[in-house]
């Protein structure tokens, strides 16, 4: 292409020399030469508008080339990034050698690599719920940029004599001897994992689930990582704040910037959602009670209550602030019937209904069967702390 355009400029510049100095030294001659040079002329004009023609057509080519060959790198890049996070671990499920599910760890994943966190499950089988988790843990992993792991925070996630900060130590377990004796079942960061030996474990039967991860948009940290720790320095200094208070990144809304959730972990206290408005955060409290959500739709369910008196409330994000769309409560009576139980009493949006009629309100405002999970992808609130001031000065 380029000789061709170097031919084209030389071709005219030939031309355009030769004319321009017949034009000074060759007489006027004759009408027919005269008529004979206005047609040579001519049609060098036409071969040098066709050969300009020529060169912006091929230049036009030669850009959607270039156009089209971007697109195809951008879109094999999109599907190369689907494919990194459809490959992610999610969940790894680890048996004994009768089959019985003694742990599981779940991953959440930051976008830019550099970050990771697992919560560990320990299961209780002492309740009836045996999917029910007895003990958790909670580690944040940070990586270089070469991939290198540069450090590991550890948290105990359910209860204030899980974790020693001093060795830390886990204790996920006790197992006993014939004479009843306990010992410690624990795991140490960097340096011990579950181990067959300890944890009966058997490694033949343990099971690695990918696809489904959890990953944690960062491009837009800032615009909600210094609100968030701003806010959660203050939490830090209330009350409230307990050693087996839980943090969640959940994504509410449909866009890139994740609400955060923190639980307590006892009932007064409570929990609350927060989300990010400009420089402030909204959030909604609520205490005895859970939250449910619709991943990405903007719909949440907030059920609390205490000591006979209940409320369910339907909220979603509007510009930046939670709205209640519309809920009920239901609470006693006074009345009782023998047998079972207290006589409650239902009112939606403050109209008495029967609890028939209650419940169909609430299913309509809120889609159960749709409802996220988020109790697997958990920080304890020191690491949710030291996640939002990494993330602010990024």
């Amino acid at each position: 292409m380029r000789r061709k355009i170097i031919a084209v400029l030389l071709s005219m510049t030939l031309a355009l020399g030769v004319t321009g100095c017949g034009s000074r030294s060759v007489k006027v001659g004759s009408e027919d030469d005269s008529k004979v040079t206005g047609e040579k002329n001519n049609k060098k004009e036409k071969e040098t508008e066709k050969k300009e023609d020529k060169k912006k057509e091929n230049k036009e080519e030669d850009t959607e080339k270039e156009n089209k060959e971007k697109e195809t790198k951008d879109e094999q890049s999109e599907k190369e990034d689907v494919a990194d996070v459809n490959h992610l671990t999610s969940r790894v499920n680890y048996y004994d050698s009768d089959g019985l599910l003694l742990y599981y760890e779940t991953f959440t994943y930051f976008d830019d690599g550099l970050l990771c966190s697992s919560t560990m499950h320990s299961m209780n089988y002492y309740s009836d719920d045996l999917s029910y988790p007895d003990t958790e843990y909670s580690m944040m992993y940070q990586y270089d940029d070469e991939g290198e792991l540069t450090s590991c925070m550890l948290d105990g996630l359910s209860g204030s004599g899980m974790y020693d900060a001093d060795t830390g130590k886990v204790v996920m377990d006790y197992k006993y001897d014939d004479d009843g004796n306990s010992t410690e079942i624990f795991i140490y960061p960097y340096e011990e994992t579950i181990e067959e030996e300890r944890f009966g474990v058997d490694p033949s039967k343990t099971e690695i689930l990918t696809g489904g991860a959890r990953v944690i948009d960062t491009t837009q940290c800032k615009e909600w990582a210094e609100p968030y720790y701003d806010m959660i320095s203050q939490v830090k200094d209330e009350d409230e704040l307990t050693d087996i208070t839980k943090c969640r990144l959940i994504y509410i809304n449909d866009d890139d910037v994740p609400e955060l959730w923190i639980d307590y972990g006892y009932g007064y206290a409570g929990a609350k959602i927060c989300t990010v408005n400009g420089d402030e955060v909204d959030e909604v409290w609520f205490s005895h009670g859970y939250a449910y959500y619709v991943e990405r739709e903007n719909s949440v369910y907030i059920s609390q209550g205490h000591m006979g008196n209940y409320a369910d409330d339907i909220y979603e994000i509007q510009n930046g602030k939670y709205h209640r769309i519309t809920g009920g409560t239901n609470a006693e009576s006074g009345d009782w019937i023998e047998d079972e139980g207290p006589v409650m009493t239902y009112y939606w949006e403050n109209e008495e209904v029967t609890e028939q009629e209650y419940e169909d309100h609430l299913e309509k405002a809120f889609d159960h069967t749709r409802e996220f999970d988020s109790d697997e992808d958990v920080l304890s609130f020191d690491q949710c702390l030291n996640l939002m001031e990494y993330l602010k000065n990024r």
